[in-house]
């Protein structure tokens, strides 16, 4: 539902384990929200832009969202090979795990990959890989990059504090840590959002003609509704303010033709960006 937020017309909002008044953030915040709370050790939520990422951080779990390709997905409403009506081009979630701690998502992960061969059979898509465990545990010392701010969303003080305790502790165990911002980040966030809303929400008002919608979506369904050239207008005078709003309120690639020259746009920005994290030795 593109929400960093979790609550229903029916429940209302869920709330953080930790802080009533605040979100376990979303969309897989449920789930988040039950790990962070001590009712569960192990879940599974879905993620194409944070939707398992965001509720383990705002709700003080661990959360892995695993590469395209390695857990078979067909069981997962909407997901590639679901025998779903629709599914996005170019841009496609994931089900990952969230747990109490690291370990339980090597649990998971292994549990899943021990087997890849069978998931594989199932799903033409999952590389037939299984767990590595030389890869998990290399026995060696790491070169690891880090950045403070991408340049689109700002950090938070707590946010900037936690990476920068984590910079230390890794330094201290030995591994070699050092600045390193991504390139390109807001080209690939702009390509990420045309691909995310492609359809400029047609789908999403088909379904949501005839039901409540939702406090945590009435934002998104506010920019589906809102005539493209008002869009424009709005767009251009949020961009002052936010020029990450701003790119998801003008979001959405309109022709084919433009999905295309999108699609050339992500392929040539993941090169880029691997090329970069090779010319950085870095793992």
């Amino acid at each position: 539902m593109v929400s960093y937020s979790c609550s229903n017309p029916v429940y209302g909002n869920t709330a953080n384990p930790h802080d009533l008044t605040r979100t376990p953030g979303g969309s897989s915040g449920g789930e988040a929200a039950l790990i962070g709370a001590g009712g569960s050790i192990l879940g599974i939520g879905s993620d194409v832009g944070g939707s398992l990422r965001i509720p383990a951080h705002f709700s003080g779990v661990c959360g892995l969202k695993p590469s395209i390709g390695r857990i078979y997905e067909a069981g997962r409403r909407g997901a590639q090979g679901s025998g779903g009506l629709i599914v996005r081009t170019g841009l496609y979630s994931v089900a990952g795990f969230m747990s109490s701690s690291v370990a339980g998502l090597e649990v998971g992960m292994k549990a899943l990959l021990q087997e890849s061969r069978k998931m594989a059979s199932l799903d033409w898509r999952v590389a037939p890989v299984n767990w590595n465990e030389g890869q998990f545990k290399p026995g060696r010392k790491l070169k690891i990059g880090y950045y403070l701010d991408d340049g689109i969303f700002p950090p938070t003080p707590g946010i900037v504090r936690g990476v920068n305790e984590v910079v230390e502790l890794l330094a201290s165990a030995g591994h070699e840590v050092v600045p390193w911002t991504p390139p390109n980040l807001m080209d690939i966030f702009e390509v990420f959002t045309n691909f995310l809303l492609a359809d400029k929400g047609h789908f999403f008002l088909k379904t949501m003609g005839d039901e409540v919608i939702d406090q945590a979506i009435e934002i998104n369904a506010m920019n589906y509704k809102t005539p493209l050239k008002i869009k424009k207008v709005v767009s251009f005078l949020i961009s002052f303010v936010s020029l990450k709003l701003s790119k998801f309120w003008s979001g959405g690639a309109m022709l084919s033709r433009e999905q295309w020259v999108e699609n050339a746009k992500k392929d040539r920005l993941i090169y880029e960006l691997m090329q970069a994290w090779e010319n950085m030795a870095l793992m």
